[in-house]
């Protein structure tokens, strides 16, 4: 069962990341799908505090996504900068001590440097996300929000996972 449970977890990992890219309204709780997965490993790499907290961080995400304008809210403008910054911040955040912590802040210096990137590029400028505007705040905090919050509790998931193989007994 351990198999099962480690190598669901990675493929819903996998599809949280890729529903990042389709600006899908639910990614958040794929993510948090992937955290359960890990939690029924036998020994627990994820605990049940960990599981209840990043839950309703992904329930809020989703809700505010579900009350967001059908056009913000479907929007991939800038969503792969934002994205895969994010994701380089979260696996910069692995190699802090406070791998958790380390984690969400890397991936939310990454969201903004992924935004602040893409505000710079033609189709930035053509769409007025220009870095200081309040446009760009706005929408890098809509879109921002629930990018962060999958990909910390993805990046949660997978280190339960490396903790788990890596346990010396």
């Amino acid at each position: 069962m351990t198999i099962f449970f480690t190598i669901l977890a990675i493929c819903i990992v996998t599809a949280s990341i890729v529903c990042l890219f389709l600006s899908w309204r639910y990614s958040p709780a794929v993510a948090w799908a992937a955290l359960l997965a890990v939690y029924l490993i036998p020994t627990h790499p994820a605990g049940g505090g960990t599981l209840l907290f990043w839950g309703v961080a992904c329930l809020i995400a989703v809700g505010i996504s579900i009350l967001l304008p059908e056009p913000v809210a479907t929007s991939r403008v800038g969503v792969p900068y934002m994205t895969i910054a994010s994701l380089a911040g979260a696996f910069v955040g692995m190699l802090l001590p406070y791998s958790q912590a380390g984690m969400i802040l890397g991936a939310v210096i990454g969201l903004i440097l992924g935004a602040i990137a893409f505000s710079r590029t033609p189709s930035g400028v053509s769409s007025g996300m220009l870095f200081p505007s309040r446009k760009w705040i706005n929408y890098a905090c809509a879109k921002g929000f629930p990018i962060v919050i999958t990909i910390a509790t993805a990046a949660i998931a997978m280190l339960g996972v490396i903790r788990f193989y890596t346990i010396v007994e």
